[in-house]
């Protein structure tokens, strides 16, 4: 698995332990006044302090720890059909994809890539490309956000974006 990162509130990469970037302790946030979650020095793999962010995510959002389910609330996205959701998540469980999801009532189909025959026959890319599948955004309640002040407040600062050089690719 290779390394990743995000942006802080002040938009300044979370830079890890094998880079050539001074490291920072950093904090990841959390909302209702709880306490941050303090990271000396990040590793690159997710993890500040003894939470995994993404574990974090799926916590917050659908009150189920399971990685799979965060990393698909940070970057995926689903389509709808009729009664159907379609999720492009192998490791997801359907669960925590209902607790996301608008309609409790619908079904879900969960495929593991783009090219997965799951609609008419077709491929799901197929049935996205001739507008039979509806895109939508995953929702997210509580999305993850970072800072090096341990003072920020959650609901003061905007959810952390990716990282471009994933903490750890600078041209520097």
């Amino acid at each position: 698995m290779g390394m990743f990162s995000w942006l802080t509130d002040t938009n300044e990469s979370i830079a890890n332990v094998y880079s050539n970037r001074e490291v920072k302790p950093v904090f990841l946030l959390q909302p209702n006044g709880a306490q941050p979650i303090a990271e000396p020095s990040y590793s690159g793999y997710g993890r500040f302090g003894d939470v995994d962010a993404y574990e974090w995510l799926a916590m917050q959002n659908v009150g189920v720890k399971d990685r799979s389910l965060g990393v698909f609330i940070e970057c995926g996205s689903y389509y709808e059909k009729g009664d159907t959701y379609y999720a492009c998540s192998m490791n997801t469980n359907k669960k925590g994809l209902r607790a996301l999801v608008e309609d409790k009532n619908k079904s879900i189909v969960l495929f593991d890539n783009y090219n997965n025959q799951i609609f008419d026959g077709l491929t799901v890319n197929q049935a996205i490309e001739k507008g039979l599948l509806v895109s939508r955004v995953v929702p997210c309640k509580f999305p993850l956000k970072f800072s090096f002040d341990p003072n920020t407040v959650y609901e003061d600062v905007d959810a952390s974006a990716s990282c471009p050089d994933q903490g750890f690719f600078y041209d520097e």
